[in-house]
């Protein structure tokens, strides 16, 4: 009865785990060295309009915020290229889950033991994605009420709010599909049910 679990775990095993390795070392969700690179281009905005005047003035200032768009750029677009390929492996790897629910579901071997260890380990993973997600919003929630002043800090924070969409969009569709499926420990209504069933073929 347990032929396809173990043959499916055997064959899923090594790929969800390096998986997970990958998604917790993906760091679209990290920017710090992008505030970093923005905040000393700030500074020096500050910095040569005590010293500088007129047209060198103007030529470095337009200078430094033409850095200011790049580096913004830059940072969004590395973002959301990350940011896709961990959606997509999470993805997969809820896909993957489907099936592999499905089809023990189908052939009974749902309430197996090893069966749940697989399904919580696995969920595990995915989780990690959403977590990540929720931190992410959570955290960018603040900086998108803070005062814009310049083009360019206008234009930076219409990338992020459209960013967000699509980060909290993802994060919701896969929560759907993770909430869909018979993932917790409690098998005692699928049994019920499984049982009914066989009593009408």
């Amino acid at each position: 009865m347990s032929v396809y679990v173990d043959k499916f775990i055997r064959q899923h095993s090594e790929y969800f785990q390096r998986n997970k390795a990958f998604i917790e070392a993906n760091n679209w969700n990290a920017s710090d060295k992008y505030k970093e690179e923005l905040q000393d281009l700030k500074n020096q905005l500050v910095q040569i309009s005590k010293t500088l005047e007129g047209d060198d003035l103007a030529a470095h200032q337009s200078e430094i915020t033409d850095n200011i768009t790049s580096v913004g750029n830059a940072h969004q677009n590395t973002k959301a290229k990350l940011f896709k390929q961990e959606q997509e492996l999470t993805t997969s790897i809820v896909g993957r889950l489907t099936s592999f629910i499905k089809m023990t579901e189908k052939i009974g071997d749902r309430a197996l033991p090893k069966t749940q260890k697989f399904i919580d380990e696995t969920v595990e993973i995915i989780n990690i994605f959403i977590k990540k997600c929720d931190i992410y919003l959570d955290y960018k929630m603040d900086t998108l009420t803070e005062e814009t002043t310049t083009e360019q800090e206008i234009e930076l924070k219409s990338q992020e709010i459209k960013f967000q969409d699509v980060v909290f969009s993802s994060k919701i569709k896969i929560q759907d599909n993770l909430d869909s499926l018979n993932i917790g420990t409690t098998t005692d209504n699928f049994e019920v049910s499984f049982l009914k069933m066989k009593k009408h073929l």
